[in-house]
């Protein structure tokens, strides 16, 4: 943003051929009533898998 130069953004794995479309709206709906509304993600990104480490973690720095 233009204040703090960040923006949330979720990075989605879909499971069992869903409609990504479906599931993004679904996430923000769920997340309206969890999380305070400037929390919620502006961006969803679809990805087949997330980038991990050779002991399982998720690399976070690759996904920036």
């Amino acid at each position: 943003d233009d204040v703090l130069g960040e923006v949330p953004k979720a990075f989605i794995v879909l499971k069992n051929n869903k409609d990504p479309e479906v599931v993004k709206e679904s996430l923000q709906d769920f997340l309206k009533d969890k999380i305070a509304v400037y929390k919620i993600p502006k961006y969803f990104e679809i990805r087949e898998s997330l980038p991990k480490s050779k002991s399982g973690k998720i690399q976070k720095l690759k996904l920036k």
